[in-house]
């Protein structure tokens, strides 16, 4: 029994195959050994099937909202004249876009559920200015402070924690009044990452460890498709980790919480400070 729990933990974490693998010794420990790798079977093959198709769907969306989009830029330009027309048009191209990136983020889900992450050595501060300063880039970006502090270690892949820390990040600039914190922290053999902000906090739903599809928040930004917190989680449980939003004392604060890696060296330095080149 101790072994099966062993090997389930195992598969749990992502560190072993979908199959328990264990040879017990009486007839009935086998037949309940056998019941669970079957069991895992068809977990396994649900997984599958869920990413498959929402890979398959996201990309064939994808192709008639480009053309759509490429077709209604043509038509605005010959109905200039027409401001009305050329209103709906551009209504139209803004709803287009926001289809493009909920196609986009439904290929994202589909492509990190059941994903097993890449075990390099991961410097989170490092990538949190990183994503700050592609956040920061963005054409018509507000003019706002962003600073990371401290440092933290863990296990994974360095593009998807760089996505994690651009959706945060991002989230935060958007709703803040004028201040975003990253703070890099370890402790009791956790690497932890708080993003928090200065804006109006999260709604009631919103907190918590469970983040429901397509909720939005209640700051001011409205162009997202909801799926941003639920991608952040599910990156995040692929790397062992887990993820806490709330509100603090001063509006909205998420913390990202993965397995360390020990103690490593301290480097010293004022933290950086990112704004705006506006």
């Amino acid at each position: 029994v101790n072994e099966l729990a062993r090997r389930a933990d195992e598969v749990a974490a992502g560190s072993a195959p979908w199959r328990l693998d264990v040879e017990p010794d009486t007839v009935e420990m086998k037949a309940l050994a056998d019941s669970l790798d079957g069991l895992l079977e068809h977990l396994r093959d649900s997984f599958d099937t869920e990413r498959r198709f929402l890979d398959d769907a996201s990309h064939e969306l994808r192709t008639p909202i480009a053309v759509a989009r490429g077709e209604l830029d043509l038509l605005s330009r010959e109905v200039r004249s027409n401001p009305s027309m050329a209103e709906g048009i551009a209504s139209s191209i803004e709803e287009l876009d926001h289809l493009d990136r909920l196609a986009a983020d439904l290929l994202m889900l589909a492509r990190v559920r059941g994903a097993r992450p890449a075990t390099a050595r991961c410097d989170l501060a490092a990538i949190a200015r990183r994503a700050t300063g592609i956040v920061m880039r963005e054409p018509e970006q507000r003019s706002v402070e962003v600073r990371v502090r401290g440092e933290a270690y863990t296990a994974g892949e360095v593009e998807s924690l760089e996505r994690v820390l651009v959706n945060l990040v991002s989230n935060a600039v958007a709703n803040c009044e004028t201040l975003v914190d990253v703070d890099c922290t370890e402790t009791d053999g956790a690497a932890m990452v708080a993003v928090s902000d200065d804006g109006p906090g999260f709604p009631d739903e919103m907190t918590g460890s469970t983040f429901p599809r397509f909720a939005t928040g209640r700051g001011r930004s409205s162009s997202g498709t909801g799926l941003g917190l639920a991608i952040v989680s599910a990156i995040v449980q692929a790397h062992g980790g887990s993820l806490m939003a709330e509100n603090g004392d001063r509006g909205a604060r998420v913390i990202v919480r993965l397995p360390g890696t020990g103690a490593l060296p301290r480097s010293t330095g004022k933290p950086p400070r990112h704004t705006n080149p506006r």
